[in-house]
């Protein structure tokens, strides 16, 4: 990164935070036996977030999220019954607009490589997200003597949006080493969107029901037995139909043939998706109390449970093939290679004599992003294509618990041992493939982002991404907790929580808030391992006692080992266009044994006032011992083929202090 670049940018810049919160309550006691209220609740917030590191101010987002929600309840209570009615409206959008205008500016360590080491000028993304739901929801509860029954219905119909801009402001990819400025220097390549974007949009109904006993034979034995059925009629893109030159490419991919990938397993019809009728959920737990005093209770459960992430999953298909249309271009020299481009004529020799789709001779008037538009369209290319396999499956989870409760006097204490069990977890993987079959010509461990022209889709120079359901999970957890209640007649209490937990998976990257497995051609491509971002234990505990002057002293302790983290190696001679071994689950843990350690104190004193009031001051020292905590990741700690374990980047507060009021009334 050249120097005067760095000067420009470096140092420190505020992020901002607007939020307005308004709530509203109404509640009609209509009779003895009935109850209605009418809430209300808006959201509004905005705030600049997205940049930093190697990311400049001017390429962050606006993140902003408006949600209003609306709710009439009707609650009926008679001898032995109780019914409840919910009826709720919800409009939620959740967006983030670019900070400022222009095209996208990525510096990369070499030419051509389309990677980033600094993002400059504007994002070349945005998205905005809407959701409207209209639900109803009655749940009737039967009193029979040792018989709890529980049984509900929930009917949902929702309505979503989104909107996906990537690359209609044009970016541009520059070798770090010789960028001055955009006017003054040559880019490698570039991305532009060649289609107006505009909003996805469908629909989805969602249907429940449950029926539950709470079963209370005598005072020792408690039985729970319920069953839960939940269904969807779009949950995966059902009516989505494959755009024709889609359907042909994928058909004639040498790739695919070579792989023995079945190209109608991804070509949907809008009729060869079916819902699934199949989500049943039975629930069982048991307690048993030894003496019938709640002193010494055992107790067991064990349930099914599925999730619904998939219909925002499936909507990305239907953006990609249908909404946005993102062309790359490599340039090229005509005359002789440059620092900054390739030669033409060497690269048309690597490719049989002609230019490779997508490569252009490079001039000037490229940089107006009109005139590149104008270029990609010419170009007849595609850009990425993203799709669900047909028989995609709902992802589900077994989980099973047993324990004990045991109270010693005033405290309270119980272990539970628990374990989960996953299937059915979902990513979009590489879907492209060297014309042999492979994903590489050295193995399916790699992290590549633009494939070579033997890898492209035929009409599309872009990533081909499919979805992949054959992620799996195990979690395997003791808890140990105990707790002395603080209340106006003690003087001292405490709470300490103890979880020691062992969660493995065959997906190599962090199991929430991710959509794209970029670092392979399958999800379990680096086999078994911990899950990214999970510690092996963690305590925390808490302590309160009156202190002298009718003042209570408190304090929070928290350790743990840190999370797993995952082995980034960029090795010499990577294959094809690939950036590098990309591990991202839980390949390595922190070196220390505690790796995390805080200590929060705080003293409070409380006055009364007149008329039931109360007035507060408090004072508060955060980390204590000012210990520095390390946050841990694939790049930092676990970069390299023999990665140091040690990060320079850091999480939570060093040593801070507080003071505050408080007035109740």
């Amino acid at each position: 990164m050249p120097a005067s670049i760095q000067s420009l940018y470096n140092g420190s810049y505020p992020q901002t935070f607007k939020q307005r919160l308004y709530f509203g309550k109404l509640t009609l006691f209509a009779t003895n036996e009935d109850t209605i209220n009418l809430t209300g609740f808006v959201r509004k917030e905005k705030n600049l977030a997205d940049y930093g590191g190697t990311s400049v101010p001017s390429h962050g987002h606006f993140l902003n999220n408006d949600v209003k929600n609306f709710q009439f309840e009707w609650s009926h209570r008679s001898e032995g019954f109780l019914n409840e009615l919910q009826i709720a409206y919800s409009k939620v959008s959740n967006g983030t607009p670019r900070v400022t205008d222009g095209p996208e500016i990525t510096l990369s360590a070499n030419v051509n490589d389309f990677g980033s080491v600094a993002a400059l000028g504007a994002n070349s993304f945005f998205q905005n997200d809407n959701q409207k739901t209209l639900s109803f929801k009655d749940n009737a509860t039967f009193f029979a003597g040792q018989h709890v029954i529980k049984a509900g219905v929930r009917l949902s119909f929702d309505k979503y949006e989104r909107t996906e801009d990537s690359y209609s402001n044009g970016g541009y990819f520059f070798n770090a080493a010789g960028y001055t400025d955009f006017a003054g220097s040559t880019p490698y390549g570039a991305r532009i969107s060649v289609i107006d974007f505009r909003p996805a949009s469908a629909k989805n109904t969602q249907f429940g029901v449950f029926l539950q006993d709470d079963w209370t034979p005598d005072e020792h034995w408690t039985f729970n037995i319920g069953l839960r059925w939940d269904f969807e009629n779009n949950a995966k893109n059902e009516k989505f139909v494959t755009p024709a030159n889609i359907a042909a490419a994928l058909r004639a991919y040498p790739g695919w043939q070579a792989a023995g990938i079945n190209p109608n397993d991804y070509i949907s019809t809008g009729s060869n998706r079916k819902p699934f009728y199949g989500a049943f959920q039975p629930r069982l737990g048991v307690s048993y109390d030894l003496n019938g005093d709640r002193d010494l209770i055992f107790f067991a459960g064990a349930g099914r449970y599925y999730d619904r992430p998939l219909f925002i999953e499936s909507g990305i298909e239907t953006v990609k093939s249908y909404y946005q249309k993102v062309v790359s271009i490599t340039f090229c020299n005509p005359g002789a290679a440059t620092a900054n481009q390739a030669s033409c004529a060497a690269l048309a020799a690597g490719n049989g004599g002609t230019l490779p789709a997508g490569t252009i001779p490079y001039s000037a008037s490229y940089k107006d992003v009109a005139t590149l538009r104008a270029l990609g369209i010419s170009t007849g290319l595609g850009g990425d294509v993203w799709l669900l396999n047909n028989k995609t499956k709902l992802p589900y989870s077994d989980q099973f618990n047993v324990g004990v409760r045991k109270r010693f006097g005033q405290i309270q204490t119980s272990l539970t041992l628990s374990y989960v069990r996953s299937n059915n977890i979902f990513r979009f993987v590489r879907g492209n493939r060297l014309p042999n079959g492979t994903y590489t010509s050295q193995g399916d461990q790699w992290v590549e982002d633009n494939f070579p022209a033997a890898g492209q889709l035929a009409g599309f120079n872009g990533k081909l991404n499919i979805g992949d359901n054959s992620g799996k999970a195990s979690y395997a957890a003791i808890y140990l907790t105990a707790e002395k209640p603080f209340n106006a007649s003690t003087r001292w209490g405490f709470t300490t929580a103890l979880t020691i937990q062992r969660a493995r998976t065959n997906v190599a990257q962090e199991l929430a808030n991710n959509d794209e497995f970029y670092n392979g051609p399958r999800v379990d491509a680096y086999g078994w391992e911990y899950v990214q971002g999970v510690e092996k234990y963690r305590l925390v505990a808490t302590g309160i006692v009156r202190g002298p002057f009718d003042t209570v002293l408190s304090g929070t302790l928290t350790l743990s080992s840190g999370p797993a983290f995952g082995n980034v190696i960029f090795k010499p001679n990577p294959p094809e266009n690939a950036c590098c071994y990309g591990n991202f689950g839980g390949v390595f843990f922190p070196k220390p044994f505690i790796a995390y350690k805080n200590l929060d104190l705080r003293i409070a004193k409380n006055f009364k006032l007149p008329w039931g009031t109360n007035f507060e001051l408090s004072a508060a020292a955060f980390n204590v011992f000012d210990s520095v905590n390390r946050s841990y990741s694939a790049w930092g700690a676990g970069s390299g083929q023999n990665p140091t374990l040690e990060e320079n980047g850091t999480t939570g507060l060093g040593r801070s202090f507080q003071v505050g009021a408080k007035f109740k009334f």
